[in-house]
């Protein structure tokens, strides 16, 4: 049986409290529920469901996209300067990760937004051709995570970010787990050079959509807004499990 935890005090609280406590506390504006998770600026997340409304249409909004996912933005200076700031100049391809500069990061993302009208319509009815796409495409650094998160943004939101603190949080949430007492192991997503890449869709993504429906007593499809609180939520709780 699902059930929901305040973690502060480990007492059950509703679906609706839930939601609303955990994804309040997503943001910096707001108390830090769990313990060292970090926080998020308002004004990143706004520019984020933007794109995510609008469809991808520029090089700098699938750049905010992995920077956003990636964990690129400085939060609390974007607040500030109520625009995304980072600490170098993405925009211009001056990313670096690991310590290395990402030299084949632009090919990839020009390709996608020189595309993106055939991709967003082949994703409709398609979604793990548009994987399958982008995975012959992307370059080291872009891992099925990351390929799954531009399948959501190129689909305006049909299809869930995966995410491994969502994950957890999901079954967590089903087996009725209290915070801080249980271990649990997050999925780990097939290569995207493996054949198992090829269901990814059927096998991951599907099942995931099927539990926050389960779960949350809803469509996973009726309402962006809502999704977007859900997912914020899951991605807070996730962190108060081992």
């Amino acid at each position: 049986m699902e059930n929901f935890y305040d973690c502060r005090t480990n007492s059950s609280i509703s679906k609706d409290e839930f939601i609303e406590m955990y994804n309040k506390s997503y943001f910096r504006s707001a108390e830090r529920v769990v313990k060292g998770v970090t926080q998020n600026s308002k004004v990143a997340e706004t520019e984020i469901e933007r794109i995510l409304n609008e469809g991808i249409k520029t090089t700098n909004d699938v750049i905010n996209i992995l920077a956003w996912k990636i964990g690129k933005i400085k939060h609390k200076d974007t607040d500030e300067n109520g625009k995304i700031t980072f600490s170098k100049d993405p925009y211009h391809f001056n990313i670096y990760r690991y310590g290395k500069k990402w030299e084949e990061i632009k090919e990839f993302v020009e390709y996608i937004v020189k595309h993106i009208d055939r991709l967003y319509l082949t994703s409709k009815d398609s979604p793990q051709e548009v994987l399958n796409e982008l995975g012959k495409k992307a370059k080291n650094g872009i891992g099925p995570v990351y390929l799954i998160t531009l399948l959501y943004f190129i689909s305006k939101g049909q299809y869930p970010i995966y995410d491994r603190f969502a994950y957890i949080a999901l079954q967590e949430i089903k087996n009725g787990a209290e915070p801080f007492t249980t271990k649990i192991e997050p999925q780990t997503l097939p290569n995207k050079t493996s054949k198992k890449f090829k269901s990814v869709y059927e096998d991951y993504i599907e099942p995931y959509m099927q539990d926050i429906s389960l779960v949350f007593g809803s469509d996973y499809n009726s309402s962006i807004e809502e999704y977007r609180n859900i997912d914020r939520a899951l991605w807070v709780y996730g962190h108060a499990f081992k």
